[in-house]
């Protein structure tokens, strides 16, 4: 009786759980994390690849249509014969490509405007850098392509020439200048890379446009491309003058 006592008077005692709210706080932090909040460093969460490669193809257009443009024009006064007009004046070869240079580098800056200004406004690429700087960027890379247009033109003889080394000094650079990942490619062809004032200038305004770098930041770069405009503008000289050597034997 007394054990059938002692569990009817168990059968009273009253159990405290703890509070299940209490219980959860507690052990919330040895939970796995449920939300995390995200800080962006640059640009934001309606991002795409699409603004990430805006620098890439801002490039490549500046690049090629100024080729194209300083490449033909020389070319074809050339063959309808104002070259040797021109090497028939006083004037000296190095200046009638100094003025080529400095023609087709206005023109260099006009179209790095138009093309900036439809890549900004019109596609809507994002800029969270100083757009001055853009530009400057952009009208050296097209400078870049002038001088590298001339010197290409001096070695084809006719406009059909000039494609088929646009297919050796230009569609390389394109390639390998950041529209595709070379994190995994191997080393000799990063290493390729570095050669090539595309990959600079494409480097220079994707530091600007998507993380807002300063001047600080891209100077290599910036200096690298003009060191391309004079090495090319040098070969470019010494083509032209011993062509123009070589007409007047």
């Amino acid at each position: 009786m007394s054990q059938l006592g002692d569990i009817q008077s168990g059968l009273d005692i009253d159990i405290e759980f703890p509070n299940i709210d209490e219980f959860t706080f507690e052990m919330s932090e040895y939970l796995p994390v449920q939300d995390v909040d995200v800080l962006y460093l640059h640009g934001s969460d309606s991002w795409r690849a699409f603004e990430f490669y805006g620098p890439v193809y801002i490039g490549i257009f500046l690049f090629v249509f100024t080729f194209i443009t300083s490449g033909m024009s020389l070319v074809n006064e050339r063959s309808a014969g104002t070259m040797t007009r021109f090497l028939a004046t006083p004037v000296r070869p190095l200046q009638i490509l100094g003025g080529y240079s400095l023609g087709f580098g206005v023109l260099a800056l006009v179209q790095s405007a138009v093309i900036l200004w439809i890549a900004l406004t019109f596609i809507g690429f994002p800029n969270e850098g100083n757009l001055a700087l853009v530009v400057f960027i952009a009208v050296s890379l097209a400078l870049a392509s002038v001088t590298l247009g001339l010197l290409v033109s001096g070695l084809a003889k006719n406009a059909f020439q000039v494609i088929q080394l646009m297919l050796i000094f230009v569609v390389p650079q394109i390639l390998l200048s950041g529209l595709f990942d070379l994190s995994s490619s191997p080393e000799w062809l990063q290493v390729l890379s570095q050669c090539f004032p595309l990959t600079y200038g494409v480097d220079a305004l994707r530091g600007i446009m998507l993380r807002g770098a300063g001047l600080e930041s891209v100077g290599i770069d910036l200096l690298m491309i003009w060191g391309f405009i004079a090495l090319f503008f040098i070969l470019a000289a010494l083509g032209f003058r011993k062509k123009h050597a070589k007409q007047q034997a």
